[in-house]
């Protein structure tokens, strides 16, 4: 089993903006997943005082993840 270390490669301020970078990343098999301080998404107000919900990749793939989103917002 090898281990990696998943790093932050976005923050969003809600749920549902990370769950759409999250399916564009995967569309492009990036593994990744959604980090969130919401209480699973019942508490989403919570999401302020934490910082947003942020979309966490392996760091290898971290550098491609940012570019397919950065060519999103375009």
């Amino acid at each position: 089993m090898s281990e990696t270390n998943e790093v932050c490669v976005k923050t969003f301020p809600s749920r549902q903006e990370a769950e759409v970078a999250k399916n564009l990343l995967l569309a492009h098999d990036i593994v990744c997943f959604v980090s969130a301080d919401d209480g699973g998404g019942v508490q989403p107000w919570l999401l302020i005082s934490t910082g947003g919900a942020r979309l966490m990749v392996s760091e290898k793939d971290a550098e491609t993840a940012r570019q397919i989103l950065a060519s999103n917002e375009a």
